[in-house]
């Protein structure tokens, strides 16, 4: 089976939800460690300030990013601008196509 014809399956979009769900989840409790452990030793308002601004700061330029169509997926980035992508289940093909 070549990359151009390969089909999306429901386990792959699965692991893909679950995965992009876990990714955000331990991201965020990265984030709540953080602002907890500045508070347990009680770090200065405003470098948790600060450190929220910052935040704030690379979400605003991804999504800048992603507006403009410069961010790079991880498919693109592995195969290339140019590789036909996998065509998802929902998107009306059949998987024998």
């Amino acid at each position: 089976m070549s990359r151009a014809t390969t089909t999306t399956t429901v386990r792959r979009i699965v692991f893909e939800a679950v995965h992009k769900g876990l990714g955000y989840g331990v991201l965020a409790l990265g984030a709540i460690t953080i602002l907890t452990g500045m508070w347990q030793a009680n770090g200065p308002i405003w470098m948790c300030v600060v450190v929220l601004g910052w935040w704030a700061l690379l979400l605003l330029i991804a999504w800048f990013l992603q507006r403009l169509g410069l961010a790079m997926d991880s498919y693109r980035a592995i195969w290339g601008p140019c590789a036909p992508r996998p065509r998802r289940i929902d998107e009306g093909h059949s998987p024998g196509e």
